[in-house]
């Protein structure tokens, strides 16, 4: 999930080919918000702190990685999620 809108999650997804793999667009920032992850940055300005959270099938949150670093982050999240 990320801030971005519709369009742009579809734009990313085609480049990538993600076919298969939703992409959820919080535009309104009420998800980042809600989870924390919205802020202001004195250097960036507003935007989107990258982390991971994995929530269950009842929301409860299982596991949360608070900072991101998008090279090899995917098979981190792999590996817990089979653990």
């Amino acid at each position: 999930m990320s801030a971005d809108d519709v369009a742009s999650h579809a734009a990313f997804r085609d480049k990538y080919q993600l076919d298969g793999v939703r992409l959820l667009a919080d535009p309104t920032h009420a998800a980042c918000e809600a989870y924390g992850v919205w802020r202001n940055d004195p250097t960036w300005g507003w935007g989107v702190a990258r982390q991971t959270f994995v929530v269950d099938e009842n929301g409860r949150l299982l596991k949360h990685w608070p900072k991101v670093n998008p090279s090899g982050h995917a098979a981190e999240v792999l590996a817990a999620l089979i653990a």
